[in-house]
């Protein structure tokens, strides 16, 4: 027996942020709504961010996480297998997946993100594409709307251009 493996897409819009800021920090924050179960596998997954301007909408029943193009950039995931209902995980960093969106050429400040999180046994399968019987961890996270959603933090900054001013005022007069 055991659990087909199954992928996380999370989706932001209105954040904010403008092409080419700097991201300083940025982490994803969630409530556990159901404790999950581990049946002796690693608890490992890896969060990539969607490689695109300005993700499309999930529709579907599916919701095309796998479909989507990732990032270059990943990070790995190891939160704890059994979590108890109404804790709340952080992600570890993900400065580097937000910082490559945003450095897009067609990135503007209120795109729609996306973030995935796979399953390590998910991405190791020789096709990944088929799924397959992949045994995994499930722990099921809260997803909005509401205070208990995952909650992506980003700290930003832009760089603004100096303004010139003069250092001192001075009139040139005329000499009769």
């Amino acid at each position: 027996g055991g659990a087909f493996w199954q992928a996380v897409g999370l989706q932001y819009d209105t954040l904010g942020i403008p092409q080419g800021a700097t991201i300083n920090s940025a982490k994803l924050t969630f409530t556990i709504d159901e404790a999950g179960y581990n049946e002796g596998n690693d608890n490992n997954f890896t969060i990539f961010a969607e490689a695109a301007d300005a993700s499309i909408p999930f529709s579907g029943v599916d919701f095309e996480v796998s479909d989507r193009d990732r990032s270059t950039a990943s990070v790995a995931w190891a939160p704890p297998a059994t979590p108890t209902t109404g804790e709340t995980l952080d992600s570890p960093d993900l400065t580097a997946l937000i910082q490559e969106v945003v450095d897009r050429g067609g990135w503007s400040a209120n795109n729609r993100l996306t973030l995935m999180i796979f399953p390590d046994v998910y991405l190791d399968l020789p096709d990944p594409s088929t799924g397959g019987p992949a045994l995994v961890t499930t722990t099921v996270f809260e997803a909005g709307p509401g205070s208990d959603s995952a909650t992506l933090t980003v700290d930003f900054s832009v760089e603004v251009a100096p303004v010139i001013t003069p250092s001192g005022a001075f009139a040139i007069a005329d000499k009769y």
